[in-house]
């Protein structure tokens, strides 16, 4: 679980190309009459990209092509200008304070191009920083669900393996491949974990029973993804970004609707339902029934597809069944796995 919160590296990275960019402009509009703008471009272009290494390379090969046009252009009748008349004069009025005006121009550039390349290092490793510190929160909250709730070993990680394939397949396939950006099921991915969170807050008696649940009983269980989004809005409000934090919430909150608008705590219906919550419903299902519960034996593997299968249409999106069951050999493959 890796947030790579690379985005804001590239908006700064992007505006210093932009302030670059700017600065090239003005100066063009400003200071046309003099060609010695034509010598300053190959610096200033090579200094939009925030590389010191070609920033370097381009001054140096830039400062001597000039110097060497400016004899050659002396011994040239046609190129020769009437301000110098003599080539000592030429080099110490022309040749000379170009260069110096380049290598300045060019130390300046290098310079920018090192302090962004540090900030950008900086800020990358912030991130990561920040990365491991919610994978390791995850983990923990991850082993605590699993032995409040008492599932089935690996749960949670056998349920992202098999989220991860099916919104591969999914792309793949052509099916909401608009929707299945990498960013979009990375935040998927990631917030899948918490889906049953508000599981912790239930009684041990009632997640214990090997018996059937009394209504009472049953009403308690439905409302752990309500309690689950307090949970997650108290302590984890200010964790990730804004589509991780919606991934989040939208699993959590609505893992139970159903594709009918018989499912719970809303009602929803159809594609009321966030995209990442009817994905989730369908490995939620396909796991409940192929492990075993307290209350209950786990189905066969054939027999927990077919339930998948049957509930196209009802409690899921047919879309995401059709996809489900086209990967059912790698579905099987990470059943066995775990």
């Amino acid at each position: 679980l890796f947030f790579f919160h690379i985005h804001s590296c590239e908006k700064f990275f992007i505006s210093c190309r932009f302030q670059k960019t700017l600065f090239i402009f003005i100066i063009t509009i400003t200071i046309t009459y003099h060609a010695f703008i034509v010598f300053v471009y190959p610096i200033l272009i090579a200094g939009i990209y925030i590389n010191n290494k070609l920033t370097k390379i381009t001054s140096v090969t830039t400062i001597i092509t000039t110097s060497i046009a400016q004899v050659v252009g002396f011994y040239q009748a046609a190129l020769t200008d009437v301000n110098f008349p003599t080539l000592s004069e030429l080099i110490i009025f022309s040749v000379v304070p170009k260069a110096l005006c380049l290598m300045a121009l060019s130390s300046l550039m290098s310079m920018i191009a090192r302090r962004t390349d540090i900030l950008i290092k900086a800020q990358i490793q912030d991130s990561n920083m920040r990365s491991k510190m919610i994978k390791d929160l995850v983990i923990s909250f991850t082993d605590l669900i699993e032995t409040k709730c008492i599932f089935a070993p690996n749960h949670l990680r056998r349920s992202v393996s098999y989220i991860t394939v099916l919104m591969e397949a999914m792309k793949e396939s052509g099916v909401y491949a608009d929707k299945l950006t990498t960013d979009f099921m990375s935040w998927t991915r990631n917030a899948l974990p918490f889906y049953d969170i508000g599981m912790a807050t239930i009684s041990d008696k009632i997640l214990q029973k090997e018996g059937k649940l009394t209504a009472d009983e049953y009403d308690e269980i439905k409302n752990h993804p309500s309690v689950g989004c307090e949970m997650l809005q108290k302590h984890f409000s200010h964790v990730g970004n804004e589509g991780l934090r919606y991934a989040t919430w939208a699993i959590t909150h609505c893992h139970h609707e159903k594709w009918n608008g018989m499912g719970y705590p809303e009602r929803l219906e159809g594609e009321e339902i966030p995209l990442a919550a009817r994905i989730a419903t369908v490995i939620d299902v396909f796991e409940a029934v192929s492990q075993d519960r307290p209350n209950r034996k786990a189905m066969s593997i054939n027999d927990s597809f077919k339930v998948i299968e049957e509930g196209s249409g009802t409690d899921f999106d047919p879309n995401i069944v059709k996809v489900f069951m086209n990967i059912k050999d790698t579905i099987i493959s990470i059943y066995n796995e775990y």
